[in-house]
């Protein structure tokens, strides 16, 4: 079973995940490797709650069924840069 539809796009790096939605799912994130997170859902769980399994966040929310907005990309994007570059994996998630 592939809990939270998680998987690596590049191997260590940048994955996709569906959530996180609680506590446990970022604790199996943490467990994955992962040490970053964009969350694009709408309606997710607090924003300091990756603190607690020391996750750095990033919180763009994006309307269900929509593309983000060209701004919120290029700060994707650079969060991903950043953020690799520190050697921290991240993971792109949404409620999809």
């Amino acid at each position: 079973m592939q809990v939270m539809n998680f998987g690596w796009v590049l191997k260590d790096e940048l994955a996709g995940s569906q959530g996180p939605a609680s506590l446990d799912d970022l604790s199996f994130l943490y467990h994955q490797g992962v040490r970053a997170v964009i969350r694009m859902e709408e309606r997710t769980i607090a924003a300091d709650s990756g603190n607690m399994v020391d996750l750095v966040d990033l919180f763009e929310p994006v309307p269900d069924f929509t593309p983000p907005e060209p701004d919120q990309i290029l700060r994707m994007i650079e969060f991903i840069d950043q953020q690799t570059k520190e050697k921290r994996p991240v993971v792109v998630s949404c409620y999809a």
